[in-house]
């Protein structure tokens, strides 16, 4: 499966890299892409890994860490 972002996920994205940095520093910031990246990976092999959402709009959700959760949809190509 092939994971697309929208500009508003990787606007977020970006937001949640630079106040980890400005936070915690470089360490955590690290530890925080790998885990995703790792999440990334798993995502695109089983893509309904997460929970149904919102069923009429296909919408998923991912509890990615204590802070975060993930949203994302399947698309069929």
């Amino acid at each position: 499966m092939i994971i697309q972002f929208s500009k508003r996920s990787k606007k977020d994205y970006q937001s949640i890299i630079t106040y980890l940095n400005q936070e915690f520093g470089e360490f955590v910031t690290i530890e925080f892409e790998t885990k995703f990246k790792q999440f990334i990976v798993l995502l695109s092999k089983f893509p309904q890994i997460g929970q149904l959402e919102i069923s009429e709009k296909g919408i998923y959700g991912f509890q990615f860490s204590y802070q975060s959760k993930v949203f994302y949809r399947i698309k069929q190509n």
